[in-house]
């Protein structure tokens, strides 16, 4: 398990990525996706934590 802030590394260079969160149920992530003309194509994990989003007019 890692802890500390998201990011990575590859080679020689280094990235490191600072972001907000907060809460929210499914149906209001899906919501807020919509609202930004995405949608979900799948959630990558079982615990739903990480989604592939895509344009919402995508088949």
């Amino acid at each position: 398990m890692r802890s500390g802030p998201p990011g990575g590394t590859a080679r020689d260079a280094q990235w490191t990525q600072t972001f907000l969160s907060r809460p929210m149920t499914r149906r209001q992530f899906e919501d807020a996706l919509a609202e930004a003309g995405l949608k979900v194509d799948r959630y990558l994990t079982e615990d739903r934590i990480w989604v592939r989003a895509v344009a919402a007019d995508a088949p």
